[in-house]
């Protein structure tokens, strides 16, 4: 991958004497020349030496070190030829004329032309013993390569110092470091710093991006920006598991995962709404908590996960599920999922979401059946009213629910029931309500008021339908009709009788008066129209 530039402006004061170091190398690759007093060749030297080197920086030479390495081979080649020709300059300068001739006669013998200029052209008288000269000259090579050799200790020495302020959590300083190291004249020494160094900045590039980002509340960058330095840091000293890893680096590793995991749980707690498939952002969440403490057991990162979690859950689920109740419903669905499907770190929340549910399931109904979305809220009460073991919202649920039946049926195409015929009397502040079934169907009696509940009736073997014309023509019910008596507070009560589940029998509904210490009775019945076009439907007549 390709990294950016270090952030911070120039390296600052330490490329000068880079340079100088560079121009001291290419004055000790002529230094040979000079102690020869062959002042052209030494010029010569430096000079290409130094447009060697200003080549290379200008083209990145770093960057093709098997190239470059070539050419500094050729220049090396050509500076050793050019000195050899000197060395004879100089030798020949201590020789007479006969001693030259004879000298260039015995290198013949050995395959060595000897240049005629060299031959005929004395050079300046030496002034230095040939030893002492040969010597300076092997300084001078020696000098230059220690150079190079210096130059390239440079910038690693600035890589480690910036990878020491790194796992000691100081970006800043690290920074500096590595952008000295990006900065050094690498090229003259064929050096892989710079892009070691823009490599080894991206974490913490990353974690002042992530900062900024989490500053101005932009949390999904941040989280992202998060992310990248653990991947950053880990590249770099975190390899095979972190098993050669000393204690500076594990700490920081714990520093940044635990910074990650905390951004992630802001983005999500910044979310507005709950979506389709968000469950993937608690997933990977909860897997980064769960590596913190997985990989860095003990530490005081590791520590602070499970009141991070309950945090969590109190902004991201709890909070929204008070305003947000029917979002929240799916929500605690999948975090309840996370759990059954043993995702890393997912226990925990599964366990609070199990225990909440039922209450925002409930709230969501209420909110749901305000609005007369009597279809949407049926199978949240359902599942609240029918849940085991009964928790503090199943009578909630089923009293609703009754409500909900009551008002849906009142909607609808229901008949209307004649109120029931009073019996007698029934004990102080009570009244009584006894229903008969004279029919062949299972009827189910709804009511809501002072008190809500159901009853059942089971159906009147002996029983038989009557044809419409006999509605309300009744005078009672059978003996054999079953028989229930509702124990009820005295007020105003809906009443809806309905057949039981799967049932075509139309439903009918009433609104009763039911006055203290008064005994009703109400015998329900059903007819089939006969040639009036009336569907199926409950009737009702005075016990």
């Amino acid at each position: 991958m390709g990294f950016p530039a270090i952030p911070g402006g120039d390296p600052g004061s330490g490329d000068w004497y880079l340079w100088a170091a560079a121009l001291l190398v290419a004055c000790a690759a002529g230094t040979g020349f000079a102690v020869l007093r062959q002042w052209g060749g030494f010029v010569r030297a430096v000079v290409g030496v130094c447009a060697v080197f200003g080549i290379a920086v200008w083209s990145e030479a770093g960057d093709a070190p098997v190239l470059w390495t070539v050419l500094y081979a050729l220049t090396a080649v050509a500076l050793a030829a050019s000195w050899r020709k000197a060395w004879f300059r100089y030798r020949l300068g201590r020789m007479t004329p006969g001693e030259s001739e004879a000298l260039a006669e015995r290198l013949r013998a050995d395959g060595i032309l000897l240049p005629a200029s060299l031959r005929h052209s004395p050079a300046a008288p030496a002034r230095l013993p040939l030893r002492t000269a040969a010597l300076l000259a092997l300084a001078g090579l020696v000098a230059a390569g220690a150079g190079l050799a210096g130059l390239g200790l440079v910038p690693r020495a600035a890589l480690e110092d910036g990878g020491t302020a790194e796992k000691a959590g100081d970006c800043g300083a690290a920074l500096g470091h590595y952008r000295d190291a990006a900065a050094a004249v690498h090229a003259l020494t064929l050096s892989s710093a710079p892009g070691d160094a823009r490599a080894a900045s991206f974490s913490c590039t990353q974690v002042l991006s992530a900062g900024e980002a989490a500053g101005a509340g932009r949390h999904h960058e941040a989280a992202s920006a998060y992310g990248d330095a653990v991947l950053g840091f880990t590249a770099r000293f975190w390899r095979d598991g972190g098993r050669n890893a000393d204690a500076a680096t594990a700490s920081r590793l714990a520093v940044l995962r635990l910074a990650h995991a905390d951004a992630m749980a802001a983005a999500l707690s910044a979310t507005a709404r709950y979506r389709t498939g968000q469950v993937a952002g608690y997933r990977a969440l909860y897997e980064t908590y769960d590596a913190l403490v997985r990989e860095h057991p003990g530490s005081a990162q590791a520590g602070q996960v499970p009141a991070r979690l309950a945090a969590l859950y109190a902004t991201t689920v709890s909070a929204d599920a008070a305003r947000n109740p029917c979002p929240a419903v799916d929500k605690l669905n999948d975090l309840i999922t996370l759990a059954r499907e043993k995702a890393p770190g997912a226990e925990g929340p599964g366990a609070s979401a199990t225990k909440d549910l039922p209450a925002v399931r409930y709230r969501c109904a209420e909110q749901l059946y305000a609005k007369e979305d009597y279809q949407k809220a049926r199978p949240l009460l359902e599942q609240v009213s029918g849940q085991e073991p009964k928790g503090p919202y199943a009578k909630k649920a089923a009293d609703l629910l009754v409500r909900l039946e009551i008002a849906d049926a009142e909607k609808g195409s229901a008949g209307s029931l004649p109120p029931p015929g009073t019996t007698g009397t029934a004990p102080a502040g009570t009244t009584l309500v006894e229903i008969s079934n004279d029919s062949s169907e299972y009827l189910e009696i709804l009511y809501s008021g002072p008190e809500t509940g159901t009853a059942r009736l089971a159906a009147c073997s002996s029983c038989v339908t009557r044809t419409l014309p006999s509605l309300g023509l009744t005078g009672g019910c059978s003996p054999q009709a079953p028989t229930t008596t509702l124990h009820l507070r005295p007020g105003t009560y809906d009443f809806v009788v309905r057949g039981a589940s799967g049932s075509d029998v139309r439903p009918y509904t009433a609104k009763w008066a039911l006055k203290p210490a008064t005994a009703y009775g109400s015998c329900f019945y059903v007819s089939k129209g006969y040639g009036y076009g009336y569907g199926s439907g409950s009737g009702a007549g005075p016990g």
